[in-house]
């Protein structure tokens, strides 16, 4: 009877560890994978959270914040003075679309009607007003621009005291936007609400 060869004899423990040997590669190899996947997927992510949080800094800083204002008294002329405004109390530059200013469902879109339609004012009858326009106005922060002033005058008083009544009565609305496109549509007393764009104005939007 031959011997076998022990040289060309595979042991065991050569037999077991080739096939172990070839299988812990390639669950490394899908580990090495797994994590390059991971890396990427996170740097991603990284990438666009530091992206929003500037996008959030840049819109924060450019908020504008628009708020109206009437009074009948001016504090630097000492005279009594009505005056209806529009201040930007926010962090950035407003730029106004259009606003409007309406008193029972009749819109003023200049001085003149609003003062035969709330006051009494004749209409052949003039009364000296400074006014302005609001589309296309820029408002920086922190500033405030007067749309309407009336100074009292004894010749014209009835007018002035009805129209000092008739502006607590009086609705503003106005759609205006930031330096960077948001925009916001203001109706009466609510809050400013963020919309995409702002639309064409109204009919008898103010134009002073």
């Amino acid at each position: 009877m031959t011997e076998p060869n022990d040289a060309e004899t595979p042991t065991a423990t050569d037999a077991a560890s080739r096939p172990r040997r070839s299988v812990d590669m390639r669950y490394i190899n899908v580990l090495a994978s797994l994590l390059a996947v991971f890396v990427s997927l996170l740097s991603l992510w990284l990438a666009w959270s530091a992206n929003r949080t500037q996008e959030r800094m840049l819109a924060a800083s450019s908020w504008p914040y628009l708020r109206f204002g009437h009074g009948n008294f001016d504090v630097d002329t000492g005279l009594k003075t009505i005056t209806i405004g529009i201040g930007n109390g926010g962090s950035g530059p407003a730029v106004l679309h259009w606003v409007q200013i309406s008193r029972n469902g009749t819109a003023y879109g200049d001085a003149y009607t609003m003062l035969r339609d709330c006051c009494g004012l004749a209409a052949d009858a003039e009364l000296p007003t400074q006014t302005v326009g609001a589309t296309g106005v820029p408002l920086p922060p922190g500033s405030e621009r007067e749309l309407f002033q009336l100074v009292h005058r004894e010749d014209a008083a009835p007018i002035f005291d009805a129209l000092n009544e008739a502006r607590w009565q009086m609705r503003f609305d106005a759609c205006y936007c930031s330096i960077i496109g948001d925009c916001w549509l203001i109706e009466g007393e609510v809050a400013p609400e963020p919309i995409a764009a702002c639309p064409a104005p109204p009919d008898g939007a103010w134009e002073g």
